[in-house]
């Protein structure tokens, strides 16, 4: 059975995209960011409030399920979870910064000038697995994935001893 807090989750990333076009200023895809413009970007994304927003909220569904349950409840439980969460996120965003730097890559987010649900659904999916290039073209978006990858791998190291062994990851 699915707990809440990964319907939660779920939910949280599905909304990702449409949250991205909504907060997000428009932009010319023609210019790229420059390194210092991705790393004001990154730290605009990781401090609060925009930074703590989703850690307050994916504390709270674990705190409902008592996930991880040695953080316990209360404040005090609570308060461990938002911290982990926002000390995951911050790793994300640091580690997807310097790889987007290094390989050159649009860590915004681009409008799809398509209409309808399947369309700007399929383009918002397209865009966590594809990257643009700062000259043009597309690659792989290797700094999303891998900074959702190592910086759940880094993360690992501040749970509970039940929760450090392989196949953490999954949660």
């Amino acid at each position: 059975m699915i707990s809440v807090s990964r319907i939660g989750l779920i939910a949280c990333v599905s909304a990702l995209p449409l949250a991205a076009q909504m907060i997000q200023k428009s932009w010319d895809p023609a210019v790229p960011l420059t390194a210092e413009g991705k790393a004001l970007r990154a730290v605009k994304l990781t401090l609060p409030p925009g930074g703590a927003i989703g850690s307050l909220i994916g504390a709270g569904f674990d705190q409902l399920d008592s996930y991880p349950k040695e953080w316990g409840q209360g404040a005090k439980g609570y308060g461990h979870r938002v911290l982990s969460l926002y000390g995951r996120r911050a790793t994300e965003n640091a580690l997807s910064l310097g790889l987007s730097v290094a390989m050159k890559t649009e860590p915004r987010y681009d409008r799809c000038d398509c209409n309808g649900f399947q369309p700007r659904f399929g383009h918002a999916l397209l865009r966590v697995v594809w990257a643009r290039r700062d000259k043009g073209g597309e690659i792989v978006n290797v700094p999303l994935l891998a900074g959702f990858d190592v910086g759940a791998a880094i993360a690992i190291t501040w749970n509970p001893d039940r929760l450090r062994k392989a196949g953490s990851l999954a949660g």
